[in-house]
Parts: structure tokens; C-alpha cells; sequence
């Protein structure tokens, strides 16, 4: 799957964004916020399981899920 983002906006991983987004959904998230809560919820380890890079010590906010699931559905 190609990644549309810019450079700049390319801090996170779209599988880091995307795996983190379908796990917290596993687990009962229902939307933006609980996604981005669930992942700033996760410890440093489950992170770094989920593609997340071993320097970041949080997920992405809700509005980097925001800016990835808007792109998605421009696309489609």
C-alpha cells in the first residue's frame, strides 16, 4: 500500500499507524480517540511489537490516526 504522506508528515510509520489502529480495535475502540488513548495507553515494549520505532516512547496522537484514515478514505 503506497503512503501519500509527505516527508514531513512520515514521523510514524503508516504499519505502525495502521497495526496500532486494528489491534486497539480488537480490543474494543471505537473511534479516533480510543484508538489514539489505547495507544498512548501501551507500554514502550507492546510498541515496538506493533512496528512502532524503539525511540518513540508513545503512539501518535489522535489526529496523526486523524490525518492517516482521512487520507484512506480520499483515496478510495
Amino acid at each position: 500500500m503506497p503512503d501519500h504522506r509527505t516527508k514531513k508528515g512520515r514521523r510514524v510509520p503508516l504499519a505502525a499507524i495502521v497495526t496500532i489502529a486494528l489491534t486497539a480495535m480488537l480490543s474494543g475502540a471505537n473511534d479516533l480517540l480510543e484508538i489514539a488513548r489505547w495507544g498512548r495507553r501501551s507500554i514502550p515494549v507492546a510498541l515496538q511489537a506493533l512496528c512502532v520505532d524503539k525511540k518513540r516512547k508513545q503512539a501518535s496522537c489522535h489526529a496523526g490516526y486523524h490525518h492517516v484514515f482521512n487520507l484512506f478514505q480520499r483515496l478510495t
